[in-house]
């Protein structure tokens, strides 16, 4: 919807390849073959049996292929959560690490699924391989169902999805609707977030000053 101008031009590119069908804009589900005419222009043709649906033009732009800027993207969740950006590759398909959280090292891992057995597989399999807590996010919680959520459970893991906890602003940037610190406070109660050198040193000054008006009362 109106979340994809900004998200096509932060962290999209184009892969110069041309798509061979594209969904029927009247929402009924099917999806049109593209083809080239004589004059060079392209028309989206319904195949449906028997054919259904109005023919349409199709601009280059529409038919172009794009693919997604996984680093890209990576770095701006890790960004917007506060995390550590550490970019490894997974032999898991559509799965990469993009952070750590915490002093401990928490891995933070990116997974893109379209259905919830691919989903399940890759939380299974990420549940044998890290044998430690780890943090998962994925761009929807509609593919999370029980067996992957007993998963996370049993692995210690946490799941937070895109949608629900990010906000998207019109140059791309993203932004954590919660404070982060707050945001994780429930997977990892244990483990806080590291205090700044600045603020840590006006702790302390606080501390100071006021153990220096307290009046102590001599020993007998």
């Amino acid at each position: 919807g109106e979340q994809f101008p900004p998200l096509r031009s932060a962290y999209l590119r184009d892969t110069q390849k041309r798509a061979g069908v594209i969904p029927c804009p009247h929402g009924c589900g099917c999806e049109h073959e593209i083809s080239e005419r004589k004059n060079g222009s392209l028309v989206a043709l319904c195949r449906c049996e028997p054919c259904s649906c109005d023919d349409f033009t199709v601009t280059a732009e529409q038919a172009t292929l794009l693919e997604l800027n996984t680093a890209k993207l990576g770095r701006a969740i890790a960004k917007a959560f506060d995390c550590d950006a550490r970019t490894a590759t997974l032999p898991l398909p559509l799965t990469w690490q993009i952070g750590a959280k915490f002093s401990n090292g928490v891995p933070v891992l990116l997974t893109i699924q379209n259905n919830r057995e691919s989903f399940r597989r890759v939380v299974a399999e990420l549940s044998a391989r890290q044998r430690q807590r780890f943090i998962l996010f994925a761009p929807t919680s509609r593919l999370l169902d029980a067996a992957s959520r007993e998963l996370l459970e049993t692995a210690k893991a946490g799941f937070f999805d895109l949608e629900s906890n990010l906000n998207i602003f019109e140059n791309g940037n993203l932004l954590a609707k919660t404070p982060p610190g707050k945001f994780f406070q429930a997977f990892a109660p244990d483990a806080g977030e590291p205090i700044p050198q600045t603020v840590a040193a006006q702790l302390f000054a606080v501390v100071e000053k006021l153990d220096s008006k307290k009046r102590y009362k001599h020993p007998s």
